[in-house]
């Protein structure tokens, strides 16, 4: 009895690990047919289905997410159209020999001499008188327009030590941002200048290159609040036919005036994106019709990490009235970006600001 309860334990042991092979022989073979066929069903997928399967979920739109999970051979095109956000284009800057390598539309030009205020001689390329009443026909008649301000301006850089670089916002002509790039140009400092409309930005551009101008980063767009993705990156700018300072960019109400021009739309931080030298700005100057208000908001960045030290600025309500902003709505932001609005100066008609902790300021310029 022994021996055969033995050998009946024998053939049941026999038996189960003949089941459990046959299971896994089965299972084995079943994973080898799923394998295959998945292999198969991978040979046969189209090659944007494909990159679409192996593209990091990191990068994918909802829309692309929910083709993903659905059955590869099922994505569609649409799934792969919208998997990445359109980049967002960044300003491209403009320096000497860019400008030396373009063509200037050199029309109605006309070479002033004036003096920078270090007392090198500098030619700006300016409008007829008839054309530009104001800035063009003082420096051809006068030597000079805002030569107070700018002699201000630059006493104040050598009083902070010769420490940081000059911003130019609306630079017209050139009659601050060439002088000045004159006198700051010996001691390695840098001209950031601002100018949309095409006309007027070549002209500015025949004054770097008459100068031999190296230190000066143009930027030839309009600037405004912050941009989406899907906004226009165009704005529309009047040319005023007798008065080139007061071009601007056409308002709420539209504008009467025939000389249009569609101008690419950009902001201060995207330009501080590709011009780092825009966060070692000693002063600035903003005069652009208006639109001041809008230029601050794209600036969030900018002036709220590394202002510059003293702003010099065009507040006008008849002209912010236009983009549906106040000199109050302005000198708010100003306040929030740490200037002393109350401490304000008066130069003219414009205003220049100061950071309340202005000594604190320069000690971060180099």
């Amino acid at each position: 009895m022994a021996v055969f309860r033995e050998v009946a334990l024998i053939v049941v042991s026999s038996m189960a690990i003949t089941a459990v092979w046959t299971s896994y022989r089965r299972s084995s073979v079943s994973a080898l047919i799923t394998r295959q066929a998945m292999e198969t069903t991978m040979a046969t997928m189209t090659t944007p289905a494909l990159i679409a399967r192996e593209a990091p979920v990191t990068t994918m739109t909802t829309t692309a997410l929910i083709a993903r999970e659905a059955p590869v051979t099922t994505m569609t095109t649409t799934a792969l159209i919208t998997r990445e956000a359109p980049a967002i284009a960044l300003p491209v800057p403009e320096l000497l020999a860019d400008m030396q390598g373009r063509q200037i539309n050199m029309q109605d030009a006309h070479n002033a001499s004036i003096k920078s205020p270090a007392g090198d001689a500098v030619i700006v390329v300016a409008f007829s008188p008839e054309a530009d009443r104001h800035v063009s026909k003082a420096l051809l008649t006068k030597g000079g327009w805002e030569t107070n301000e700018i002699m201000h301006m630059y006493k104040t850089w050598q009083l902070a030590g010769k420490k940081g670089n000059f911003l130019d916002l609306g630079t017209n002509v050139g009659s601050w941002s060439l002088p000045i790039a004159s006198a700051l140009q010996s001691a390695g400092r840098k001209v950031i200048s601002i100018e949309a409309t095409p006309p007027i930005a070549d002209h500015f551009r025949a004054g770097v290159v008459a100068n031999q101008l190296d230190n000066v980063i143009f930027f030839g767009y309009a600037v405004g609040p912050p941009l989406a993705a899907n906004d226009s990156r165009t704005v529309q700018m009047a040319l005023d036919p007798s008065n080139k300072g007061g071009t601007a960019v056409v308002g709420q109400k539209g504008s009467k005036n025939k000389n249009l021009f569609t101008i690419g739309l950009s902001t201060l931080d995207e330009m501080l994106q590709v011009v780092p030298e825009m966060a070692n700005v000693l002063y600035a100057k903003a005069d652009i019709e208006g639109y001041e208000g809008r230029a601050l908001a794209g600036g969030q960045q900018l002036f709220g990490h590394s202002p510059p030290c003293a702003l010099y600025i065009e507040i006008r309500q008849s002209n912010l009235a236009k983009h549906g902003d106040s000199v109050q709505n302005v000198q708010a932001k100003l306040s929030e970006f740490g200037y002393n609005i109350a401490g304000g100066k008066k130069m003219g008609s414009d205003f220049e600001y100061r950071q309340t902790d202005y000594e604190k300021c320069v000690s971060r310029l180099h």
